[in-house]
């Protein structure tokens, strides 16, 4: 009987992964119980619990459960668990993404699990976060080194610790996946900030027009695509796929969310060179107002080399295997919406005339 191990499965990805391959009994299991999630906080895991997948709490520094997952009887690996949290210092970002993916491999490769799936980032590319204003990128484009932002630092560690286990474990299969930015049910960062921005009178709420392309893929294209080469391990082994929707363009993501609170959607737009120029006022409120997690996000490494740019990444190497998208960046960020404010009542622009800056965001 066939069992599978997700890790980070209250996540974004891990827990479509999870949700997938029960619900659509997937890679030859029998029965919900026999996908095995590893999850640091049980208690916050009620929909995988609905799914009766077995439930096990551990981190990713938990050698011992891990090895004893890996023991009884998974076949099937997919490692999605990581820090990927904006404003994180390196050593936060480290020890899950690569010492915790060390231990994940070391538990494979002692274990009779044959397939092990990692889930990585479209961050390792030498261009992630760069100074050219479009981007368009494969699986061919160069790697950056091991200075820099932290999560693509340790995504690029964590990748060539798959490689080295990949080379020299030639009886078992290894898929590396990079992904790029993920919208849907449980998105903790983008939409939510796209949200908040609305909601403040005195922000801009588009740049250059909104002309710029971002990325957005669906958690649950993601686990289509884990399992899509999960199943099809033996060829694909020891190759690297992005995983990323096409583009839409920031202005369509703002009426997107316009629309769903029956707002009009955003037309006043700043320069960039002006957000440029204002940028060091924006730092100096992320100083003041330590706590908004608004300016926090919007101020950070990453928000800031997002703005002006536009990144394209392409997945023609696993459509050209046979995978398809099925979710449009539209249905993504509606079922983010859904999920994160079902009430709509997050959004307070036109009834609320008070302060734009609220006092709950400020304590």
């Amino acid at each position: 009987m066939t069992k599978i191990f997700v890790t980070g499965a209250s996540g974004q990805v891990g827990s479509r992964v999870a949700e997938y391959i029960v619900k659509e009994k997937l890679l030859g299991i029998a029965r919900g119980k026999d996908v095995i999630c590893l999850v640091r906080n049980p208690d916050k895991a009620n929909f995988l619990k609905e799914l009766g997948v077995t439930i096990i709490k551990g981190g990713l520094q938990d050698s011992d459960t891990i090895s004893s997952i890996m023991d009884n009887g998974v076949e099937f690996v997919f490692h999605v668990a990581a820090n990927c949290l904006l404003n994180q210092s390196y050593m936060e970002m480290y020890i899950p993404n690569v010492l915790g993916t060390r231990i994940m491999l070391d538990a494979f490769i002692k274990s009779k699990a044959r397939c092990f799936v990692h889930t990585s980032s479209i961050a390792v590319y030498s261009v992630f976060l760069g100074r050219k204003k479009v981007y368009n990128i494969d699986e061919n484009h160069s790697i950056g080194s091991l200075k820099g932002d932290p999560y693509a630092v340790t995504k690029r560690i964590a990748e060539n610790l798959v490689s080295y286990y990949s080379e020299r474990n030639t009886g078992k299969y290894f898929i590396t996946t990079r992904l790029g930015p993920i919208i849907g049910a449980r998105d903790k960062q983008t939409v939510p900030t796209l949200v908040d921005i609305l909601s403040y009178r005195f922000l801009p709420k588009l740049i250059n027009g909104g002309k710029d392309l971002f990325s957005i893929t669906s958690p649950y294209d993601v686990a289509r695509a884990q399992v899509f080469l999960a199943s099809r391990a033996k060829s694909v082994s020891g190759q690297i796929f992005n995983v990323a929707r096409d583009s839409t363009n920031y202005r369509q993501m703002m009426a997107v969310i316009a629309n769903y609170y029956h707002r009009k959607p955003p037309t006043f737009s700043m320069k960039y060179w002006f957000f440029k120029f204002t940028l060091p006022f924006l730092k100096m409120l992320r100083t003041i107002f330590p706590h908004v997690q608004l300016i926090k996000n919007a101020t950070s490494p990453v928000s800031v080399n997002y703005i002006g740019k536009s990144y394209i990444y392409s997945s023609e190497k696993i459509k050209k295997i046979g995978f398809e998208f099925v979710v449009s960046p539209e249905e993504a960020i509606i079922e983010c919406l859904e999920h994160l404010d079902p009430e709509k009542k997050l959004l307070k622009v036109g009834k609320n005339k008070k302060n734009d800056l609220r006092v709950d965001d400020i304590n």
